[in-house]
This record gives C-alpha cells, structure tokens and sequence, in this order.
C-alpha cells in the first residue's frame, strides 16, 4: 500500500529519518509563536451551556433558503473537489449555530452567507 506521509522531525540534519524520501524541506519559524492566553472556567461554561443547547433545539429552514442553500452546494460541489458532503454539513451545522446564537431557529440564507464568508476568509 502506498501511503503518502509527511514526516515532520526537530532534526536539523538533512539526512531522512525514513530511507527513500522524495524530498527533505528544512522549516525555519519566520515569528515566535504566541499562547493562547487561558480560557476562564465560567467562559468555557457557558461555552459548553450554548453547544448543549443548540444541538438539543429545533430549527427550521425556509422552503426559499432551502433552494438557495441547495443551489450553493451544487455550485460549491462542481468548483471545489474539497466539497464533500460532510464539508455540507459542517457548512450547516455553523449556519445553525449562528442562528441560534442570535436567538433565532429558523435558518435563513442570511445565516448562511455569513458562514460563507468566514469560510473563505479561513481558506
């Protein structure tokens, strides 16, 4: 079985760790990495309080953002071989959840757009 691996080593050897490399790429750190300052117990509380009770609620997507939200998928499905169905889920899963951050259970392709965005503004 042929597995493609990327082996990542402190070693500032360029000797391989593993015989039959294709390549050895030395990484140098161009900034000092920074530490998340700690999340403060109550925070994280209400934190796990919201996740508990977003996944326990019901929601309702509009027949109209249903065709809008479908059509998107479709789009995003034949421009992007990432676009997998769990992708779609996750994509959804946030548009709930930001809803119901707002206090609202009903998902509208204003909620999606918004999870868009921020998705490209991850990639």
């Amino acid at each position: 079985v042929d597995v493609p691996t990327i082996v990542i080593s402190p070693s500032e050897s360029s000797a391989s760790m593993i015989n039959g490399t294709d390549a050895v790429v030395p990484l140098r750190m161009t900034a000092t990495p920074r530490e998340a300052p700690p999340l403060h117990p109550e925070m994280a509380e209400a934190m796990r309080t919201f996740i508990a009770c977003a996944r326990s609620s019901d929601h309702t997507i509009a027949k109209e953002a249903s065709t809008d939200i479908e059509a998107a998928m479709v789009a995003a499905r034949q421009g992007d071989a990432k676009a997998t169905q769990e992708q779609f889920h996750r994509w959804l899963t946030m548009a709930r959840l930001w809803a119901l951050s707002g206090g609202e259970t009903d998902l509208s392709i204003q909620h999606w757009r918004h999870v868009m965005e921020c998705q490209r503004k991850v990639d």
